[in-house]
């Protein structure tokens, strides 16, 4: 159950974090990783850990995820490395705190660009091995923002990943007559590097309206995107993962 042996997968932004943990995971189920990150010494440092630790097949591979030609050569050299693309975690983001009265324009496009954009650009880039493959998974990752606001995330990321989520359905509406399929996971406040910029008492707030009462972990995630990558995930397609702790209940 839930196993992705021989299945070949891509997690961008995978060197650390909520990344690295899906990478892992997937490694741990059977699955040949290749991670694409900007930090392409810490997505080797990574992708060697898990290779020692499951003895799989794991590749570190350069990408910047805000250029498209960056995208484009490091799906074809993953696809290359693993001898094709099964499943695709559009991982790579940035968050943005930014008020909105003090948004600048270069901060908004440099979020929209990464976040958006560069998930876009990647499912483009590896749509026909996707297609190939006779299996394809695509797993985006929005969050908890693009469903309800944010108390804390700036506008601009806000927007990102409610554009992810638009993004997911019509995706899914796209490719699901080749066996395609594309869904998103939102996740709630994890505890990654990713949130060190906000203070202890932002902090404190934040995991007070968690039902749960306590923050997400990395792994969290990652098991939600077990489900969706797996022969038991195949019939799921255009929908939206909560993991949450509660906070989003709809």
């Amino acid at each position: 159950m839930l196993r992705l042996d021989n299945r070949c997968a891509i997690v961008t932004g995978g060197a650390q974090g909520i990344g690295a943990a899906i990478a892992e995971t997937f490694a741990k189920q059977g699955a040949k990783v290749a991670i694409l990150d900007l930090n392409v010494e810490k997505a080797k440092e990574t992708a060697a850990a898990i290779k020692e630790k499951y003895g799989v097949d794991t590749y570190g591979i350069a990408m910047n995820v805000a250029n498209v030609e960056s995208i484009e050569t490091a799906m074809n050299a993953a696809n290359e490395a693993m001898g094709g693309i099964d499943i695709l975690v559009n991982n790579a983001g940035i968050l943005n705190s930014t008020p909105i009265a003090d948004m600048k324009e270069d901060e908004w496009d440099r979020v929209i660009d990464i976040n958006l954009k560069g998930t876009f650009f990647c499912i483009q880039k590896a749509e026909s091995y996707l297609k190939a493959s006779k299996y394809g998974r695509i797993i985006n990752m929005a969050s908890m923002a693009g469903r309800m606001g944010a108390h804390a995330s700036g506008m601009a990321y806000v927007g990102s990943k409610a554009g992810i989520i638009g993004l997911t359905k019509g995706v899914a509406r796209r490719f699901a007559a080749d066996q395609v399929t594309c869904n998103c996971i939102c996740p709630g406040i994890i505890a990654t590097d990713m949130i060190k910029q906000w203070s202890p008492e932002e902090m404190q707030a934040q995991e007070d309206r968690i039902p749960i009462k306590r923050l997400g972990t990395a792994f969290d995630v990652a098991y939600g995107c077990i489900y969706l990558a797996s022969d038991e995930g195949g019939y799921m397609t255009g929908q939206g993962l909560d993991i949450n702790g509660g906070i989003y209940i709809g």
